[in-house]
């Protein structure tokens, strides 16, 4: 077990999270790429949102048996698979020139995405002291923030000035950066009680705060792979202003809210995410400015930061100690089924009724989410107190 003490800034700590920036940073050069590739290839929105979705396929199964090993140690393993399965995709990716192929690709690359993420987080969870669980998780988030404000804008840039071939590339150069820094990180070791046996890969008390989560991850992976189109559609000049948005409210918004969680209770950040997420899905359905990419990053950047932090640190005070990586698991689980949810079920919305109309319908989804986490409180079942740590 790691040390509980209060400090939180230890090497191994900034370690990871340099290590899981440099994932996401990687991940998202392809977020302004990707979409228009398959287009030029001749693609389909439904088809976009087939490949673009097909990274959150493998990790439906693989993430629940990262987060297992990720219970007591092998963190750095799963890390280390991830990264090696990544440079080789974005190499591929390359020299790749059917829609096909890129799914395929697409659908290995969830490899990457199932090991690196959990058990990444799984190990900042273990090096964070208890009681600034939230803060900890905070940060970690932040990672992801600041690959997406990054990352499409440098995509973007490197497409512009060399090619789709280069962006690949980059990404693959990116992986390998990772997989250099995780080497040095120090993993603690955590022991699960003898008594444990036959562990469940998803813990039950993980379940609700995932659903609720569903409900932002199914809404962002629509802009993050439907955006670019409807940028096109409208004329707007500067989507990457959107994600440097997003990004950058949430390097504030996430350690704010893990912090501000930790102290008066995780629900009332939630609530005010779901708000916030809702907002900003409705208002993007009717973006036609690069003023109104502006302002829908900031509202996203909000919905998602304080309501992954908040739910992510949720999780974990409802398990055990020697739950933490499969509880991990379990809510960055809702990442993947958000993306397939999204890229199929929105897809097709898109397709018929237009890509506006996507916007619309993923505003429910938030909404409802709100509505339960009221209805839970009122029958007892969530409690708007601030945390008590059990394990």
């Amino acid at each position: 077990m790691p040390k509980n003490t209060s400090k939180l800034w230890t090497s191994d700590f900034i370690l990871t999270l340099l290590t899981s920036f440099s994932f996401f940073a990687g991940a998202f050069y392809l977020v302004t790429v990707l979409p228009n590739y398959i287009q030029e290839l001749g693609g389909s929105p439904f088809q976009i949102g087939i490949v673009l979705g097909a990274w959150g396929y493998l990790p439906l199964v693989l993430r629940l048996y990262v987060g297992k090993y990720s219970n007591k140690a092998k963190k750095k393993l799963m890390i280390r698979i991830g990264c090696i399965s990544l440079i080789i995709v974005y190499v591929l990716m390359a020299y790749s020139e059917t829609i096909i192929a890129l799914f395929v690709l697409r659908f290995i690359q969830g490899i990457g995405s199932a090991a690196i993420p959990t058990a990444s987080g799984t190990l900042i969870a273990n090096l964070s002291p208890i009681h600034r669980r939230g803060e900890g998780l905070g940060y970690f988030g932040i990672t992801s923030s600041m690959g997406q404000a990054v990352g499409p804008a440098i995509g973007a840039f490197v497409l512009n000035q060399y090619s789709y071939e280069a962006v690949f590339l980059l990404s693959a150069f990116t992986a390998l950066y990772s997989l250099i820094l995780i080497h040095f990180v120090k993993e603690p070791i955590m022991s699960a009680p003898a008594e444990v046996k036959n562990q469940s890969l998803i813990p039950r008390r993980a379940v609700l705060p995932s659903l609720l989560f569903l409900s932002i991850t199914i809404c962002f992976a629509a802009c993050t792979a439907f955006l670019p189109l409807l940028s096109l559609e409208r004329s707007i000049s500067q989507v990457s202003l959107f994600f440097i948005f997003h990004g950058g409210i949430s390097i504030l918004a996430r350690p704010t809210g893990g912090a501000l969680g930790d102290r008066i209770g995780r629900l009332p950040v939630i609530l005010f995410g779901m708000l916030s997420m809702t907002i900003a899905m409705l208002y993007l359905s009717v973006s036609n400015s690069n003023f109104d990419m502006m302002l829908t990053g900031l509202f996203t950047g909000l919905g998602v930061s304080l309501c992954n932090t908040g739910l992510f640190a949720l999780t974990l005070d409802r398990v055990s100690s020697h739950e933490q990586g499969s509880a991990t698991a379990v809510i960055q689980l809702a990442w993947d089924v958000g993306i397939i949810v999204s890229g199929i079920g929105l897809g097709l919305i898109a397709t018929k009724f237009g890509i506006a109309s996507l916007f619309v319908a993923g505003a429910f989804f938030p909404f409802i989410a709100f509505i339960t986490i009221i209805i839970l409180i009122i029958n007892g079942t969530l409690s708007l107190k601030k945390p008590v740590y059990g394990n």
